[in-house]
């Protein structure tokens, strides 16, 4: 991948808890910068009034050609909440991106439409994974680029050999609804259903973003349930890029740009969430005959590694800024 960092100097902005707990999010996309050889300075911004006005005066004392916010709608809400803030980001002179990276439209997170209507107001440009969100930013006349979310090939990797891993069909992630109606819940019906049985492993328990990848790279069957972003998000691409196989709930026929990405049963294999039985009927059956599953990691991987990393994302990024700003 060529270097495309001429004229280019990014700030990137995230808040200061995703520094070390979303890779993803945050440090991969530091790596990203300087392979790529954009010059760039990150900004972890606190929650509070004091660092968001302190935020706002270095910004101003720096030259940048280009501002970018990870989930600048939602988890940075905070940047952009107050007539006085959207001030701050019209009087730079840097053109600023805001990027989408959860679900927008019908979200079961309280404000997160009014959230993104405000960031709307904010920003010059959006990058966004909800398909279904396209019309607000067309209405408001911004520019705007529709992605998939990705991974790091550098830190989520092949470690070891397939006939070397285990089998069970292995689940970590977020199982918690934070006490809100609608979070994770067809995921936690799944994994309620599915929880006792011999062939899974579930945990629900975090883990940092280098031990995972570790344990990533030991499994040769990973389990994606659903979750609250559309289409595939980076712990599906971080399996992948594991080397591992992915099961994964067949998509909304209406994600139609998602559902082109990937193949069912050439890149993943495809489950019914409504039918946890046959999931696990499927489970065992690909555990006794694992030898006949190995090319569809592979050549998930090999789509992986050419069209989405952290570079690929990054890259495309700082491409469309250059089109459209």
């Amino acid at each position: 991948m060529s270097d495309v960092g001429s004229g280019f100097r990014v700030a990137l902005v995230t808040p200061d808890w995703i520094g070390g707990k979303a890779w993803n999010w945050c440090e991969s996309w530091i790596h990203a910068f300087r392979d790529l050889g954009i010059d760039h300075k990150a900004y972890h911004v606190k929650n509070d009034e004091r660092s968001v006005r302190d935020f706002f005066a270095g910004l101003k004392q720096q030259t940048f050609s280009h501002v970018l916010l990870s989930g600048g709608d939602q988890h940075l809400s905070f940047l952009h909440d107050a007539d006085w803030k959207k001030d701050c980001w019209a009087a730079l002179d840097a053109s600023t991106i805001c990027v989408c990276m959860e679900r927008i439209v019908d979200s079961p997170f309280p404000d997160s439409l009014l959230k993104t209507q405000s960031a709307i107001q904010a920003f010059d440009a959006f990058v966004y994974v909800d398909e279904f969100a396209d019309s607000l930013f067309s209405s408001a006349g911004k520019p705007s680029k529709w992605t998939t979310q990705f991974a790091d090939h550098t830190l989520f990797r092949s470690r070891r050999p397939f006939i070397l891993r285990k089998s069970k069909l292995y689940f970590r992630a977020q199982l918690s609804n934070f006490g809100i109606e609608g979070v994770y819940d067809e995921r936690r019906r799944l994994i309620e259903a599915v929880r006792d049985q011999p062939m899974f492993q579930i945990n629900g328990k975090l883990l940092s973003p280098h031990r995972y990848a570790r344990e990533l790279g030991k499994q040769r069957f990973v389990l994606r349930a659903p979750s609250n972003c559309p289409g595939w998000v980076d712990n599906f691409w971080n399996a992948i890029a594991s080397g591992c196989v992915v099961f994964h709930h067949a998509l909304p026929v209406d994600e139609v740009r998602s559902n082109r990405i990937l193949i069912p049963e050439t890149h993943y294999l495809s489950y019914d969430i409504n039918d946890p039985d046959a999931l696990c009927r499927r489970a065992v059956e690909v555990a006794k005959n694992w030898k006949d599953y190995v090319h569809v990691g592979e050549a998930a991987r090999q789509l992986f590694l050419s069209h989405h990393t952290v570079r690929h994302f990054i890259r495309d990024t700082m491409a469309f800024a250059a089109e459209v700003l």
